[in-house]
């Protein structure tokens, strides 16, 4: 009798584990749902999508500072979302493997090359790293688009591109 209820309980349990799981991968899969959760204004990013949107909720979750001129950036580095670079290697602000301070990126060996990362949110997770190394005092625009200038890129046009794209 004790083994019945044993198998009962395993049994029990697979099912409940396969009810939750086929649940979960229908959210993730059904793009009605998506759609209600967008429009509930509700964080929708169930699948790792390069959309703006989810982007800006990223952004938020990881208390991401100056996000409009993150948001910029995005769009300037991943020439709106649409780069090798963003699609492939799931880097939408064009970091590069840092040398200095800890990285999310999966080649994080390769100091001074583009970094890969698995997930989008790794890359925000990143940006978040550089931010608390470079700008963790910086209280203004105008002084985040000035460090910008001279520690994240040094090209003497990067930030007026910017600030056209804010």
């Amino acid at each position: 009798m004790k083994e019945w209820f044993k198998d009962m309980g395993i049994i029990l349990a697979v099912f409940c584990l396969g009810l939750f799981v086929g649940t979960k991968f229908q959210l993730v899969q059904n793009p009605q749902i998506t759609e209600l959760l967008k429009a509930k204004n509700i964080e929708y990013c169930l699948k790792d999508t390069l959309d703006i949107e989810c982007i800006k909720d990223y952004l938020t979750k990881h208390k991401i500072k100056f996000s409009k001129i993150v948001v910029a950036q995005i769009k300037l580095e991943s020439s709106n979302l649409k780069s090798n670079r963003a699609i492939d290697d799931r880097n939408v602000t064009g970091m590069r493997v840092a040398a200095q301070r800890f990285t999310f990126a999966t080649n994080s060996h390769d100091y001074g090359a583009f970094a890969k990362y698995d997930a989008l949110e790794d890359c925000i997770m990143d940006y978040k790293a550089f931010q608390i190394q470079n700008a963790f005092f910086i209280t203004t625009e105008e002084e985040y688009l000035e460090m910008l200038g001279k520690v994240y890129c040094k090209d003497p046009g990067y930030v007026e591109q910017v600030k056209k794209l804010m």
